[in-house]
């Protein structure tokens, strides 16, 4: 679900000409071009953009700069918030950013364009956190048995929400203002994506990252109905090689993140329970 909500606005490469492949101009090219028109553009600030090369390039760059800040935020957060929380944030961001852009169009001023390229930013931001969280939560969470059908099916979902994103722009391209529809579009499945990621678990390895062994293993029966045993062990031993990673950049530079506490990372793979990780189950995920 995730996974078309990804691109379902947002083209890697955007062009003032929706006859364009769609692989590489997804639903902003439309956008554009109704923006640069004075009869359905449907607001003032589209004069500005059909003016103003440089700012139609940084319109087609805001969600890409959105998506740049937001990793940088997500190296720092990744290992408190969890797999799940990331997915959830990006939902969230999705809706707001989808939501704001749609709001611009309804202010004629300059002030209206100021107000889209801030949703764009956002939009940005949820990129940054799902593209980030779902292959880790695919490899972390799924059975091997459909790892790689996962994997394969999820680059397979952007794609197909880019050319959900073509289809919208193509449908509303008549329309006066259609492109605000463009927008909204993803704030519906945004929804469906935070809400399909409620039902699911936190991750298993980020939980046993946190020392809460048995919700780790109650996790993965979430999905498998054999072979957890094995999948927990392959986590165990992960964990040990992180912690012994950690301890090692502890002691060149005290640069050990979240897990530095020695007496969580000196103990074998019998340490889940020390009280090294105990001291962060206040980072639980909900």
């Amino acid at each position: 679900m995730y996974i078309s909500v990804c691109d379902t606005t947002q083209s890697p490469e955007a062009h003032s000409y929706p006859s364009l492949p769609a692989s590489t101009t997804g639903a902003t090219a439309y956008v554009l071009t109704q923006l640069q028109s004075t009869d359905k553009a449907g607001v003032a600030w589209g004069e500005r953009i059909e003016s103003n090369s440089a700012l139609r390039g940084f319109f087609t760059a805001s969600a890409v700069g959105g998506a740049l800040v937001g990793t940088m935020v997500v190296l720092q957060v990744e290992s408190w918030l969890g797999r799940r929380r990331e997915l959830l944030l990006a939902s969230s961001l999705y809706m707001v950013g989808g939501l704001v852009e749609f709001g611009s169009s309804f202010v004629s001023s300059d002030v209206g364009l100021v107000i889209c390229l801030i949703g764009r930013w956002v939009y940005g931001g949820g990129i940054a956190f799902a593209m980030h969280a779902a292959p880790a939560y695919l490899a972390e969470m799924s059975p091997p048995s459909i790892r790689g059908l996962l994997v394969a099916a999820k680059e397979g979902m952007i794609v197909l929400g880019i050319l959900l994103a073509q289809i919208a722009g193509f449908c509303f391209q008549d329309s006066v203002g259609g492109w605000r529809w463009t927008f909204f579009l993803s704030v519906p499945l945004a929804a469906l994506m935070g809400m399909g990621m409620l039902r699911l678990p936190p991750s298993a390895r980020w939980l046993a990252l946190q020392g809460r062994w048995e919700e780790a293993e109650a996790s993965l029966r979430f999905f498998m109905k054999a072979g957890v045993g094995l999948a927990m062990e392959e986590i165990k031993a992960s964990v040990v090689v992180e912690d012994a990673r950690l301890l090692e950049g502890g002691e060149d530079g005290g640069g050990a993140g979240g897990r530095n506490n020695s007496s969580s990372s000196s103990n074998s793979s019998n340490s889940s329970s020390s009280n090294g990780n105990k001291a962060k189950t206040h980072t639980a995920e909900t």
